[in-house]
């Protein structure tokens, strides 16, 4: 009888009835997208470490571009034609970053591969057929991963976007402040150091409504130990002896989102600047009973915006280099668990 038990449970578990879903991190959806027509993914920030990949195929070759954020700011993407391969990227303005025959002949398929790593991606366009195109070159992008078709028929694709750091235990979340590739942005010293557990979904001049968003489409895929929520320089300044609104709606939703989930919420002070008053963001924090990231304290920022001398760089907003380390210290004091990586 227990032999007998035993073969039907195990015949039970085979047939999937007990089986656990498969975890599976991408933003990935089906679409045929009709001529003139953009298909997009949803909302995301994350930008030097993830993948996109589109699997393409047509009745015949139809041009498409293919990337985040066209025409906005941070955005990148690239165009696909029939015989050349043109890079572009959006900072003030649209502009070429390079250009390309790829030499392939694309028939009925096409797989196209952005791998970013930092500031640089590896571009590869390859077909069923045995073609292939390869080049690294710049591409740093937020916002959501489009597809649109630039061709005069339909083309079916399966669009994917995975950010490669999702499954890390530790989410920061913020803005232009948590800029990884330079000396002047704080989390760029973490890397330095050695710190690798966390996922960066930032983007500079982000809103907390913005970073709201994207936050929570990352949690369709994944839900990390720790959350640092370091929103509030772009959400505007506080008036009349309370927070600005925009910001109080914003850290809230993420209290209430951390809570539901189990997740363990890290806030921080924003250091007041001449154009922006973060005071009351601030007083706020401090008296919220969360931990928090002293960064307001680590500049030595005062109501009137002026900070420690050689902290703040020429644009009154930024950290120089010394105020970066400044801030990565009080990271590292504040929330030592940054240090483990697993």
């Amino acid at each position: 009888m227990k032999r007998f038990f035993l073969t039907a449970l195990a015949a039970f578990c085979a047939a999937g009835v007990w089986a656990q879903p498969v975890p599976d991190f991408r933003d990935s959806a089906f679409e045929a997208v009709a001529p003139g027509a953009t298909f997009m993914l949803s909302e995301n920030y994350v930008m030097g470490d993830s993948f996109i990949s589109a699997d393409l195929a047509f009745d015949s070759f139809q041009p498409v571009m293919i990337g985040r954020g066209y025409n906005k700011y941070r955005g990148a993407w690239i165009r696909i034609t029939a015989d050349s391969l043109v890079v572009y990227k959006h900072l003030r303005k649209p502009e070429t970053v390079a250009a390309f025959k790829h030499g392939i002949s694309m028939n009925g398929s096409l797989y196209v591969v952005i791998d970013c790593s930092g500031k640089k991606s590896r571009i590869e366009l390859a077909t069923r057929e045995g073609g292939k195109f390869e080049q690294t070159v710049e591409f740093l992008a937020g916002h959501a991963v489009f597809l649109t078709n630039l061709g005069a028929d339909k083309v079916r694709t399966r669009l994917s976007f995975y950010p490669k750091n999702i499954n890390k235990s530790i989410w920061l979340i913020g803005d232009s402040y948590l800029g990884a590739y330079s000396p002047v942005r704080w989390p760029y010293h973490l890397l330095k150091h050695g710190y690798t557990n966390f996922l960066n979904d930032s983007l500079p001049g982000s809103n907390s409504e913005m970073m709201i968003r994207s936050f929570k489409n990352n949690l369709r895929f994944c839900t990390p130990r720790y959350a640092l929520w370091l929103m509030g320089m772009n959400d505007g300044s506080d008036k009349d002896g309370v927070p600005n609104a925009r910001w109080l709606r914003g850290v809230e939703e993420f209290l209430s989102i951390c809570d539901a989930k189990g997740i363990v919420p890290v806030l921080a002070t924003i250091p007041t600047v001449p154009k922006r008053y973060n005071e009351e963001k601030n007083a706020w924090v401090r008296a919220s009973g969360r931990r928090y990231i002293d960064f307001a304290g680590a500049m030595g920022a005062q109501p009137d915006g002026s900070w420690v001398e050689g902290l703040q760089s020429a644009d009154q907003v930024h950290t120089t280099v010394e105020g970066a380390e400044r801030l990565e210290l009080q990271c590292l004091m504040d929330f030592p668990e940054i240090t483990v990586n697993n």
